[in-house]
Order: C-alpha cells, then sequence, then structure tokens
C-alpha cells in the first residue's frame, strides 16, 4: 500500500512538472515584457469584438525620434509610429497606425508597469475592415496572448500561489513516506534561503547615513550585503545540513538548531502573504492591516516547532521537519520563482 501510495504521488508530482514547464513557456512566449517593443500592448477592436495581439509578432525599429514597429495579418502589413521622447523609458505620442496601407484609429488605452521597462502604454486600433470571422482566425491563432489577457494580472498570481501550495503538499507527502538524503539536501537548501532573505532585508534596512559614520558608501553597501546575505546563507545550509545527519553532539546543538529555525522563520513570513491573497479576501484595510501579524505569527510557530522538532532529534520529529521543511520550502520557494517571472515578463507590477 505505501508503495502504491509514493507511487502516485511521484507520478502526480512528475506531471504536475510538466504541465508547470508548459506554463513557464506559454508565459515567456506571450509576454509583454520583450527588449524591443516599446508598448504594453496592442488590441484591436471592432464592434464588441477585441483581439489582444502577443508582442511577439512584432519587429520594431528606431530612427532619430521616430519609433516604427511592424507586422503582418491576414496576409497584409499593420505598421504602427510613434514619436519618443526621454529615456529609460522613452515616452511616445502621437501613434499613427496603418493596415494594408490605410490609416487607422490608435489611441491610448491606458497604463501598466511592464517589468523592468517601467510604465508602458497599451493602444486599441479600430477601423481594420477585418471580418468577423477574420477576426475570430486571429483570436484562435493568438489563442494564449487573448487567454491571458482575460485572466489578468490577480487572478495569474492566485493560481500561481495556489499550483505551488499543491506542489509543496505533494513533496511534504512524499518525504512523509520515504524521507531521504534528497529531502534533507532539499531543506537545508530551504532554510538556507529563508535565511538569504532575512539578512538581506536586515541589511537593506540599514539607513544609509549610519554607514558613511563607518567610512561605507551606498555604492559598496548595495555589492556587499547581498554577499554577506549568500555567506549567511551558506552557513544555514551547511548548519542544517550536519544537523540532520547528527554530526553536533547534544549540548552543541543549541545555536545550529536557533539558526534553522530563524531560516524556516524568514521562508514562511515571506511566503505566506500571496497565500492570504488567493484564499483570503484581503480587499478591505482592517485585513490588509491584519495579514503581516498573523503571517508574523504562523512563521513563528513554524520556527518554534522546527527548534522543537530538531531538539528532540527522534527518528520520528526528523521525517516530521523534512515534511514540514519541504512542503514549505518548495510552497515558498516556487511562489517567488512564479512572482519574479510574472514580473520580469510584465504580467504583474
Amino acid at each position: 500500500m505505501r508503495g502504491t501510495v509514493l507511487f502516485l504521488l511521484r507520478t502526480a508530482i512528475g506531471i504536475l512538472i510538466a504541465l508547470l514547464a508548459a506554463v513557464f513557456f506559454l508565459l515567456a512566449d506571450n509576454a509583454p515584457s520583450l527588449p524591443n517593443v516599446p508598448f504594453a500592448g496592442i488590441a484591436i477592436t471592432a464592434g464588441s469584438q477585441t483581439v489582444h495581439l502577443p508582442n511577439r509578432i512584432f519587429r520594431c525599429d528606431q530612427v532619430a525620434q521616430q519609433v516604427q514597429c511592424n507586422t503582418t495579418l491576414q496576409n497584409q502589413t499593420l505598421s504602427l509610429t510613434w514619436q519618443q521622447s526621454g529615456n529609460a523609458p522613452p515616452t511616445l505620442s502621437r501613434c499613427q497606425a496603418l493596415f494594408a496601407g490605410k490609416p487607422l484609429q490608435c489611441s491610448d488605452a491606458g497604463m501598466d508597469y511592464i517589468g523592468r521597462k517601467g510604465p508602458l502604454s497599451y493602444y486599441q486600433l479600430e477601423g481594420l475592415g477585418l471580418s468577423q470571422s477574420q477576426l475570430r482566425d486571429l483570436r484562435r491563432q493568438y489563442g494564449w496572448s487573448n487567454a491571458l489577457s482575460q485572466i489578468g494580472e490577480a487572478r495569474l498570481l492566485q493560481l500561481s500561489t495556489a499550483v505551488a501550495l499543491l506542489t509543496g503538499v505533494l513533496v511534504a507527502a512524499i518525504n512523509w513516506f520515504y524521507p531521504g538524503r534528497l529531502a534533507e539536501a532539499f531543506v537545508s537548501f530551504a532554510a538556507a534561503a529563508g535565511t538569504f532573505v532575512l539578512v538581506w532585508r536586515w541589511f537593506g534596512s540599514v539607513p544609509y547615513d549610519r554607514l558613511t559614520g563607518f567610512g561605507i558608501s551606498p555604492e559598496i553597501w548595495t555589492g556587499l550585503a547581498p554577499s554577506l546575505a549568500l555567506l549567511a546563507a551558506l552557513l544555514t545550509g551547511i548548519v542544517t545540513a550536519r544537523l540532520l545527519e547528527g554530526r553536533f553532539r547534544r549540548r552543541d546543538r543549541i545555536g545550529p538548531i536557533l539558526i534553522t529555525g530563524a531560516g524556516m522563520f524568514s521562508l514562511t513570513f515571506v511566503s505566506l502573504p500571496g497565500l492570504f491573497q488567493t484564499f483570503a479576501p484581503l480587499n478591505s484595510p482592517s485585513l490588509m492591516n491584519f495579514a503581516p501579524l498573523l503571517a508574523a505569527g504562523i512563521a513563528a510557530g513554524v520556527g518554534v516547532t522546527t527548534i522543537g522538532l530538531l531538539w528532540v532529534y527522534s527518528d520520528r520529529s526528523i521525517r516530521t521537519f523534512l515534511c514540514m521543511g519541504s512542503g514549505l520550502g518548495v510552497f515558498g520557494l516556487l511562489s517567488l520563482l512564479f512572482l519574479i517571472s510574472l514580473l520580469e515578463l510584465g504580467y504583474a507590477d
């Protein structure tokens, strides 16, 4: 029975990994944030129909203060031209559009933050003269781009958090039935990641005026802080791995256990806001103000539980810690990966 359950769990994880890879490919292929595309998105409007075009189909060139982007729709050339001013990011104005050589109405339909490129505008095109069947063909051709536009930022964040949670639960279940060296290595890495975030946040909160008294410039500190955080994370990973291997005598465990507990506390604390946003109606100011306190309380519980389980150091307590740590680690790290990906690709701001 145990072997059957383990097989089913591993199969589910394999299917989930394949689906995640496919989702990441689709997100990257339809990403709003592309190096040479100076807008957030282009949509065609005709009556009640709206078709969103993926940014990847446009080829953009800049000549002096003019930007021109071209693509082909229904075997006809769509050309967009703007006047550009400023830098980082440049400001576009006076949108002019041609389709099959005929002028179109091109209007600014709003603005959004697109990855590192900052605020960019959406543009809406009208008057292409395409039939309803041609518009439906375009919608089918660029189906994923239109589907992602309909889903929107909030739902993408919620779906990514839900997938990260499901993956974490499956990994935790596997490590309950079959704890091993791989689980120990991953939990050590998860604790190290939590310490990295904790130390980097602490160093990042140090006012620059205090640093200048020690002869440290803001530029030096900007490079030094992540290096110190990485060093602390490396120490945590080594200490946690040695703890799980039973390398410390009981009287020598207190310091290493506290270090591991702090790492798990930090990882839990930074992972919970996305979970709250997914499963709780946090639109009211009172709930939004209460969420950090709730996250801190749960994270403190995880930290204390980590300390207790590692102090007891029985087969059952270590298995429980590996189950908890691997589940939280997968959830936290995968949530962070999703968030960074959505931000960099331009789906979230």
